[in-house]
């Protein structure tokens, strides 16, 4: 009787290995990385990274939102990633790619091109979350700026533009992660001679700030109610409640609830808080706040 051989075979399933951060792979000595911005603006990229592998295996390298990219050049603004990226690179292969990223200082001045960058920190709390919120929305345009600076500098919530549904609901999260409400304007600031509102999608102006404080359009929709016909003058005041502008006087409203587009440019008047103002021969009827 012949002995009966078995042969048995085991497959074992391959087990994809987690990605690595760019931070992990870094500390690991797994990889070189070199940064430079590339003179584009924020729908470009601003920055690339060229990664080389230094290890026998592919490696799949992921970059989150919120990393942060430091600048070699003191002037020049600190970046954030607000697209994430999941790169795989074979072993001794480098891969080059565009980074979406957003800047984070905007006292002063543009990426420019060809400048060093090294990675570093994930951000934390509210710029964190803001800077997912753009990646998970996709709003890679000037709002989402804006957004990012609410965090990283303190600008105004009312400073993030509302042009479509997407971005007013940005706004709408971003007063809930800063604990405020969503104002009842917004403001654009204008731009000068020297580009300064579009120098961040313009990096070749690397001798100004980003950002203009000089000059700003404040728009919105003031509303109010009234049981009663009456003439109404509508103006801008100051915390002292000296006119600074008035729209109309005396205009005959009759009684119910009324809306008014609101437009006011302001140039040349300190930052603070200002007031709109509906006011008849009885007194004020309605008031708004603004800042600027």
């Amino acid at each position: 009787m012949k002995n009966l051989i078995l042969a048995i075979s085991v497959v074992f399933p391959l087990i994809a290995l987690p990605a690595l951060s760019l931070t992990e792979a870094i500390s690991a000595k797994k990889i070189n990385v070199v940064v430079t911005s590339n003179g584009q603006g924020v729908n470009d990229g601003l920055l690339d990274i060229t990664i080389t592998n230094k290890t026998s295996s592919t490696l799949d390298i992921a970059i989150p939102p919120g990393q942060l990219f430091i600048c070699s050049e003191d002037p020049r603004q600190n970046l954030i990633l607000v697209r994430e990226e999941l790169l795989a690179i074979h072993p001794g292969k480098s891969v080059t790619h565009q980074l979406i990223s957003m800047c984070i200082e905007s006292e002063d001045f543009s990426p420019g091109n060809a400048i060093g960058y090294t990675p570093g920190k994930v951000a934390t709390g509210g710029l964190l979350k803001c800077s997912q919120y753009i990646n998970t929305n996709k709003i890679f345009n000037h709002s989402g700026q804006t957004a990012i600076w609410v965090f990283s500098n303190d600008h105004d919530i009312a400073w993030i533009q509302t042009n479509n549904e997407n971005e007013k609901q940005l706004r709408k999260y971003v007063a809930e992660l800063k604990n405020s409400t969503d104002p009842w304007y917004q403001t654009t600031h204008i731009n000068t001679a020297n580009n300064q509102l579009t120098d961040h999608y313009n990096p070749e102006l690397p001798s100004t700030e980003v950002y203009n404080w000089s000059s700003a359009e404040i728009n919105g929709n003031f509303d109010w109610k009234m049981s009663s016909p009456a003439s109404i003058t509508f103006a801008i005041y100051d915390e002292s409640g000296q006119v600074l502008r008035t729209f109309f006087s005396d205009k005959s409203f009759s009684p119910g609830e009324l809306s008014l587009r609101f437009h006011y440019k302001a140039s040349r008047i300190p930052r603070g808080t200002y007031y709109a103002r509906m006011t008849s021969a009885n007194g004020v009827i309605a008031e708004k706040s603004f800042n600027f």
